[in-house]
């Protein structure tokens, strides 16, 4: 039967207006699949990069932790690794928490250091981790000496982050970048350990004393893997040479 000439147009709407449909369907359909696989290719980036921060992390932890390694055998007293697993919410620079305690032969009064020089004393021992009061805790003090001149005083923290270099007669003579170390007669740090350097000498008027100012040569705010002496000391100590890196 044929089509009337009248009704033609209709059917020619109808066919295109379909098509328009049918057209906008397959496009949401592609679109909302495209969607879709971009939101996998996302996430899979997304993990394929946090899996890459993990690896490198662990590389990172890896390389410092072989460079702890090297140094060992050349301190003359036994050492445990150990990592700061903890930190005082409310202060950066009050105690730490390292992930070594009694159950590893840590005890209370124990010296700690890592690769750049002192770190700090172990104040209490769980078994499985310790407290650590670093140096420049406010009621921290270790017995240091100038490498070069071996003027003698003690260095204390202030609980700020700064360290001083206290009880300095004010006849001696300093001076900045004079590195400080352990002079072991507190008997807790070897001698010879790197403390830090000087970075500012003042004059008290009418004082007996020098202002004397010293950068650590640890970096706390980025502290991680430390060495936890857990073998008295001998009477030798280690050697350091003039830059403060052991020999």
């Amino acid at each position: 039967m044929a089509i009337s000439s009248a009704g033609y147009p209709l059917q020619k709407a109808f066919s295109s207006a379909m098509q328009v449909i049918v057209s906008g369907w397959r496009k949401y359909l592609f679109l909302n699949n495209l969607e879709q696989e971009n939101e996998t290719l996302r996430r899979q980036l997304a993990q394929t990069q946090f899996q890459l921060y993990q690896l490198k992390e662990t590389q990172s932890e890896q390389f410092r932790m072989s460079k702890l390694l090297q140094i060992q055998p050349e301190l003359e007293f036994e050492t445990i690794q150990a990592t700061v697993i903890g930190r005082d919410s409310l202060n950066w620079f009050h105690t730490m928490t390292l992930d070594k305690g009694s159950a590893n032969g840590v005890k209370k009064g124990a010296a700690v250091l890592n690769l750049d020089g002192v770190v700090g004393q172990i104040i209490m021992t769980g078994p499985y981790t310790s407290t650590l009061l670093p140096i420049i805790h406010a009621e921290s003090g270790v017995s240091g000496i100038i490498k070069i001149s071996r003027v003698q005083g003690t260095v204390i923290g202030t609980g700020d982050g700064r360290i001083f270099f206290k009880y300095v007669d004010r006849k001696a003579i300093l001076s900045a970048g004079d590195l400080i170390v352990t002079s072991g007669l507190d008997r807790i740090f070897p001698k010879g350990l790197p403390i830090g350097r000087i970075i500012n000498v003042q004059k008290i008027p009418n004082g007996l004393f020098l202002e004397v100012q010293i950068e650590s040569a640890v970096n706390f705010s980025r502290l991680e893997e430390t060495l936890i002496m857990i073998s008295p000391l001998s009477d030798e100590k280690t050697e350091f040479s003039n830059n403060g890196d052991m020999k």
